[in-house]
């Protein structure tokens, strides 16, 4: 096999790229729908915001735990201080922004939702 053989060429690089964009976009238009069924079950079930905050700050005093301090402690502010509504908004927002916290929501739907 000669180098040029072994080397995919510009093309199909560009080609390679594009699937994979392609996949990123899938997979992050995926996780939207989940963060939207997760706001919706938010502010049907408000009552899960306690149970998120248990969740939350049994990981804060757990010294297993010390590198999700700063994403944890992010969430136990919103869940301190904001609404539902505005929790759920969180959980809606697609922006930069708002990415990391949607990516780690200390909620979880039970498995019979939807």
């Amino acid at each position: 096999m000669t180098q040029s053989e072994s080397i995919p060429s510009r093309l199909d690089r560009q080609s390679l790229l594009a699937i994979k964009a392609q996949q990123i976009a899938q997979m992050e238009a995926k996780a939207h729908v989940r963060d939207l069924e997760v706001a919706d079950y938010v502010e049907a079930n408000p009552s899960c915001v306690e149970d998120a905050k248990d969740y939350v700050q049994r990981f804060l005093s757990s010294e297993r735990h010390q590198r999700y301090h700063w994403i944890l402690s992010q969430w136990h502010e919103i869940l301190t201080t904001k609404s539902i509504n505005q929790i759920a908004a969180i959980l809606r927002d697609s922006s930069p922004e708002t990415q990391e916290l949607r990516s780690s929501p200390p909620f979880c739907l039970p498995p019979n939702h939807k």
